[in-house]
């Protein structure tokens, strides 16, 4: 029998024996402690911690997974599977009726995004809904905002950040789908609608903007109070250097959700982006980040990639077109004629 503790300080100290008070003398260079002695290397990394306490937040579900599985913290993992069990396994999600005032008949894929959006919701967690195009996000992010009002918690507006190009459709399906909300979109700088931001969206519960107006009046939106941030095509704010990433991270609000149908693959660093913004508490410092996974994986490490993986798949939920083509309708074709001038 051993001590936890011992093992654990010998593990993180990177020592390669253990002494007992017994006298008995053991290695630890053995392949039962390496997947240990990975966790703790990580955790010593991307996690808080003091001296030998560390301070696990609900986004680090997929490390504690590991750690229940290692057999590590078993007395612990009831409460924690509690709170944050239903981020692992989707097919545990709490139940989430489509609010009443929503206008849609949401696909069996539809429905179990919005009840994900939902779970976020209640334990106050971001995340990204990366689903492809074409998969109906903006309607998930519409059942959200419903439920949200007839519960009573939309006491401040949700902001939506989107392209200009995009404005025009979420105001359009606002009022299709959840006619009951009010829709304020700001189009205009302050020098150009007269009025102030607050007196702009009072009453408001959907304001929609766009990533250059955020940009240009970062302070008047940094200091009001959003009961949630949803940004579409946020591949927008994936340069963590720019001024338009700064001015959303330094939004208030009670969760941050990135909607995206852009892979997520193509550059970590904008993977980091997002999570810095939708789950601060993930991976804190990029530098810690660019050692634990950016550059093994860009060296072909596949378990570093596997460790990704299951770090962020409680806070991503990516369906493709294949994947639930069962659940889409019959293509409809419509031949319009347009006359060249």
């Amino acid at each position: 029998a051993v001590p936890f503790a011992l093992l654990f300080a010998a593990l993180s100290t990177g020592r390669d024996h253990l002494l007992l008070d017994s006298g008995t003398w053991f290695s630890l260079e053995r392949p039962e402690f390496d997947q240990l002695r990975a966790l703790i290397e990580e955790a010593q990394q991307l996690v808080e911690h003091d001296g030998d306490t560390f301070k696990l937040r609900p986004e680090h579900a997929g490390l504690w997974a590991e750690l229940v599985e290692l057999g590590v913290v078993t007395e612990q993992s009831e409460a924690w599977q509690q709170a944050v069990g239903a981020l692992l396994d989707l097919d545990r999600l709490p139940d989430a009726a489509p609010p009443a005032g929503l206008l849609a008949t949401l696909r069996p894929y539809q429905q179990t995004g919005y009840a994900w959006l939902s779970f976020l919701w209640r334990t106050r967690l971001g995340g990204i809904l990366a689903d492809e195009m074409g998969l109906g996000k903006t309607v998930q992010a519409l059942a959200l905002a419903q439920a949200a009002y007839e519960a009573g918690e939309l006491d401040a507006p949700m902001l939506v950040v989107a392209p200009t190009s995009v404005l025009g459709t979420w105001a359009s399906e606002a009022a299709r789908f959840a006619p009951e909300l009010r829709v304020v979109a700001i189009t205009e700088t302050l020098a150009r609608r007269g009025s102030e931001l607050a007196e702009a969206v009072a009453g408001a519960h959907i304001v929609l903007t766009s990533y250059t107006l955020l940009r240009l009046e970062a302070e008047a939106y940094a200091e009001l109070p959003w009961t949630a941030v949803l940004l579409d095509e946020a591949q927008f704010v994936k340069n963590h250097s720019s001024k338009a990433y700064k001015a959303v991270r330094t939004l208030r609000a009670r969760v941050k959700v990135a909607l995206t149908g852009t892979p997520l693959e193509n550059n970590l660093m904008d993977l980091w982006s997002l999570l810095s913004i939708t789950a601060p508490g993930l991976f804190p410092d990029p530098k810690a980040f660019t050692t634990a996974f950016r550059r093994p994986i860009e060296a072909g490490d596949t378990e570093a990639l596997g460790r990704l993986h299951r770090r962020i798949r409680p806070l991503i939920l990516r369906r493709t077109k294949a994947a639930v083509a069962a659940e889409l309708p019959e293509k409809q074709e419509q031949i319009v004629p347009v006359e060249l001038s």
